[in-house]
């Protein structure tokens, strides 16, 4: 299992800052959420107001990026969809906005319920975002994928859903990280 102690920092000053805090106590600096990881650590009433202190109009891609996780989380999936476009657009090179627009793509539902031309546009978003950066919640989630579409109505993909969840394992996907994914997908454990 692969563990790591990270302190929270502002990006403005530097100083310490707790994982719910949406404005810096120290410089007043309104914080991000910069990562799907911290997203469990906020109650619906944070991720609010994380958006309401979030200029809509912003272009600022940490402004965008924040707001289209705590869109997500809310369940409030064609703006976050259409955010995490946006941000592709400005940045190709950002593997977790691939991800998450993957995600978001799911709109709550599973793989099964959806159109092959969408489950194919969630591949290949996941995919990007294995390009970008190996990481075993994407090998995961490209694995439930491949399960609950093609597995399940008996069509042949590339390669077997259980060789992505082993390239999972083998890039260390934490239990934490999946306990997260299942906070944002209609998933049970296969």
């Amino acid at each position: 299992m692969h563990y790591s102690i990270q302190s929270l920092r502002c990006s403005s000053c530097g100083a310490p800052i707790e994982i719910n805090q949406v404005k810096c106590e120290f410089c007043g600096s309104r914080l991000h959420i910069t990562s799907f990881r911290s997203i469990p650590f906020f109650t619906d009433d944070m991720l609010r107001e994380q958006i309401s202190n979030n200029t809509k109009n912003s272009k600022d891609i940490l402004d965008l990026f924040s707001r289209a996780l705590c869109l997500l989380k809310l369940h409030v999936f064609k703006q976050a969809e259409d955010i995490y476009r946006s941000i592709i657009t400005q940045n190709i090179e950002n593997d977790e906005c691939f991800f998450l627009l993957s995600v978001a793509l799911l709109e709550g539902r599973k793989p099964f319920l959806h159109k092959k031309n969408e489950v194919d546009e969630m591949t290949r978003c996941i995919e990007n975002a294995i390009l970008l950066k190996p990481s075993g919640i994407y090998y995961l989630f490209y694995s439930y994928l491949i399960q609950d579409y093609y597995e399940k109505k008996g069509m042949r993909y590339k390669e077997k859903s259980d060789y992505y969840k082993t390239k999972s394992l083998e890039l260390g996907v934490s239990e934490g990280d999946r306990k997260i994914l299942q906070q944002f997908i209609d998933w049970e454990e296969w």
